[in-house]
């Protein structure tokens, strides 16, 4: 509990650190991108409209390692991946026309993540929420790096990859359902502005 308090602590100060910063120098009106996360990445374009919103679009993929238990998965490979991938357009709100900033994003997207008895996929409608800090040091325009965090839902068509069988070995399964399949990503971007 007590490292939560911390996280929060962090980002509200540090989302007051920002209050003021850009409102005290001219913006760029144009930001591009590079983003990479654990075994990851994407690029990214941000236009600005006034001093506290921005337009933009991203893609991105996302290859997490898979630790799954080869006795309960049985046939899969250990070094099993899931992946995770997007595109979308994206709207960001930066609140006190400083450095922090919230996001939302609307686009296509997938995921595959593991749950109890089976490995899921899913692809459709995605929606991502996040905070970040874009930060320009200097003058105006040149080099700025972002980091962020973000949580990708994934609305749409949902079929285990692989299912568990009864015997503890695991089936194909084809069976598609509407499904719902969240993420979490933690990036770290670097990128110009002009």
């Amino acid at each position: 509990m007590r490292n939560y308090k911390l996280i929060v602590t962090s980002c509200v100060m540090l989302a007051f650190m920002g209050v003021g910063v850009l409102g005290a120098q001219e913006i760029s009106k144009n930001w591009i991108g590079a983003n990479v996360g654990f075994l990851g990445g994407g690029v990214q374009y941000e236009r600005v409209i006034t001093q506290k919103i921005t337009i933009g679009a991203e893609a991105y993929v996302f290859i997490f390692p898979c630790s799954l238990d080869s006795k309960k998965y049985r046939g899969l490979d250990e070094n099993y991946r899931l992946n995770s991938l997007g595109v979308e357009v994206y709207g960001r709100y930066y609140p006190w026309g400083g450095i922090f900033f919230t996001q939302l994003g609307l686009g296509a997207g997938m995921n595959m993540m593991p749950r109890t008895t089976e490995l899921v996929f899913t692809q459709g409608f995605l929606i991502e929420g996040g905070i970040g800090w874009k930060l320009d040091p200097g003058k105006k325009g040149g080099v700025f790096i972002e980091p962020r965090v973000s949580v990708p839902v994934v609305l749409g068509a949902s079929e285990p990859a692989v299912q568990i069988a009864p015997d503890g070995g695991s089936n194909e399964n084809n069976d598609s359902k509407f499904g719902v399949g969240v993420g979490f990503a933690a990036r770290f971007g670097i990128g110009y502005s002009f």
